[in-house]
């Protein structure tokens, strides 16, 4: 299970102690009592999120979250406080902090309050942080598109508010000369022969709702006249009132090679949202690496998909699928890849844990039988994509292509993503499964320890180790005391001896530690009848539903047990 790693800041060394001791097997802990020192911590370490009181000397909890967001602006800081003050939390949330939370040290539903709260705070932030990479892999996409990209008003001069980095090579201008007709409008920048064209064909498909295309002439910076063509679109707003029209205008002599490079990438991208949907609902590694297969291969962009899964044995369990054009079901010709050890560049991919891409299988056949048998299916290039699950790889990726150099930096940018994709949903499931078989066997241990508990010929006791109350008795202990288990559960245990005894029996069990696995003396219970019957008492510590419990094993050494009429 990863383990998030928190900075805990609170004045009270009891409070962090008490903190650590709850959350250590969920989390890597790191606990700080001042403010001003914690600020410095995260500057050398980096925690997920900070997790923080709010009356503290120095510095109270917003001051310390301003320190906080100066060093590192996306860092999660939930407030953990005694001070259950509205005015403070409504502050602390205008502020930005994740959550407000008061502190309640007994109450098990609050630690599991709090738990959830720390995560989801990461989680939004991770979420948040692979939105703003995402922005930026689109970003980068609309700069290698080779046109201008641009947002308009739907006016005569067609005034953009946004036009791409691109449109210096297109026509010579800078997006900040254009946008806002700060230099010349775009309309200025159209052919005069072909303004009243491009107006009304744009007005027509736009009045109707529909997307519009044509080619028509600029004239760039220097005077040269070049042949475009346009793709775009009226865009509304919420309520579906139209607001800008948005596109994208090509160099006419690319245009093919950039509609055909944008309708792959977009198909690609479609291919990675329907995977992180899948990636929700399928419960097997197999039928996620089945799906994806297919899934990238009807994207109409590679040849041939093929996965691999790691197994303890260090083969593959194929899952692929194949075009109508190559072997039905394309695992035949590659059967010696399904032992990591038997081909180099697999073996380097499983070091390295990094995609290796082949731009030639043509060439790569003189040293790999596998690129041999897949070039005589027309396949000509293709790319290894490690998945990985706990720091190691767990399977491979195969991605072939029928064309030469048919990978480049983008698109395997967006495979690795869908490798990661995986790799989180590899964790997730054994994760889960991990989880699962924790609690299938606490429950095994609880039915065997309840079934030893009801059956057992002796009476048992379980009682808290703070208070002495007991929460719990068997059939036995009914017949020992006379009482029924409703009457025996909420009386202290020192209530089981006569009065003469209870002294010596408090002090008993007080002396009683976690150091001593078990301890045994011997003592008399008063029946309900008032009748005393020695016992010899058997006390050991029990670890059940996250508490820890006393638990008195009482032998009825007198023989009396069981004839005995309940009140």
């Amino acid at each position: 299970m990863v383990k998030y790693r928190i900075l805990h800041v609170d004045d009270d060394e009891n409070n962090l102690e008490i903190f650590k001791l709850k959350f250590r097997d969920r989390f890597s802990i790191v606990s700080c009592l001042s403010p001003s020192e914690a600020i410095e911590l995260i500057t050398r370490d980096f925690p997920d999120a900070v997790v923080t009181d709010y009356e503290m000397p120095g510095l109270n909890g917003l001051e310390l979250f301003a320190g906080v967001k100066q060093k590192r602006v996306s860092l999660p800081v939930v407030f953990y406080t005694g001070q259950g003050n509205e005015e403070v939390a409504r502050e602390a949330f205008l502020a930005g902090v994740a959550d407000y939370l008061t502190k309640s040290l007994f109450e098990v539903a609050h630690w599991q309050k709090l738990e959830k709260s720390i995560i989801n705070a990461i989680e939004k932030q991770n979420a948040i942080s692979k939105a703003e990479e995402t922005s930026r892999k689109l970003e980068t996409l609309i700069r290698n598109i080779p046109g201008l990209v641009y947002r308009c008003i739907n006016d005569n001069d067609w005034t953009m508010e946004f036009v791409s980095d691109n449109s210096l090579e297109l026509c010579g201008y800078l997006p900040e000369e254009i946008i806002n007709n700060y230099v010349i409008s775009f309309n200025d920048i159209i052919h005069p022969d072909d303004r009243i064209r491009v107006w009304e064909e744009v007005q027509n498909k736009v009045s109707v709702g529909q997307p519009f295309s044509m080619n028509y002439r600029i004239v760039c910076k220097d005077g040269t006249v070049k042949n475009v063509v346009e793709y775009g679109r009226m865009v509304g707003d919420e309520e579906g009132n139209p607001v800008a029209l948005e596109g994208v205008i090509l160099d006419d002599d690319g245009r093919k090679k950039a509609e055909q490079r944008i309708n792959d990438l977009n198909r690609l991208m479609r291919a990675i949202v329907d995977i992180n949907q899948l990636i929700l609902t399928v419960k097997t590694r197999e039928e996620l690496l089945e799906r994806i297969c297919s899934i990238l291969l009807n994207t109409g962009r590679y040849s041939l998909v093929w996965a691999g899964l790691r197994d303890e044995k260090e083969c593959f369990l194929p899952v692929a699928k194949a075009n109508e054009n190559g072997n039905p079901d394309g695992l035949e010709v590659f059967a010696e890849l399904k032992k990591c050890g038997e081909d180099s560049l697999i073996c380097e991919c499983f070091k390295n844990q990094e995609a290796i891409f082949s731009q030639n299988l043509v060439v790569l056949q003189k040293e790999h039988l596998w690129a041999a048998e897949a070039a005589k299916l027309g396949h000509k290039s293709s790319v290894m994509i490690p998945i990985k699950c706990n720091n190691k790889v767990a399977g491979i990726i195969f991605v072939y292509s029928d064309i030469e150099n048919g990978f480049d930096a983008e698109e395997i940018t967006l495979l690795s993503e869908v490798s990661g994709e995986i790799s989180v949903a590899f964790q997730f499931m054994e994760e889960t499964e991990f989880r699962l078989k924790a609690e299938k066997d606490l429950k095994k241990s609880e039915y065997r320890y309840r079934t030893l508990f009801e059956n057992s010929g002796d009476a048992i006791f379980l009682a808290e180790k703070e208070t002495g109350i007991i929460v719990d008795a068997n059939r036995q202990a009914e017949l020992l005391t006379g009482l029924e288990r409703k009457q025996i559960v909420g009386m202290f245990h020192s209530d089981l001896y006569p009065e003469e005894l209870r002294n010596k029996m408090e002090e008993y069990f007080r002396n009683y530690t976690n150091d001593s696995p078990f301890s045994e003396t011997e003592s008399s219970v008063k029946r309900s009848d008032g009748i005393l019957v020695p016992v010899h008492i058997f006390v050991t510590h029990i670890h059940l539903r996250d508490k820890v419990l006393i638990q008195g094993i009482f032998k009825d050494i007198s023989g009396k047990t069981g004839n005995i009429n309940f009140r």
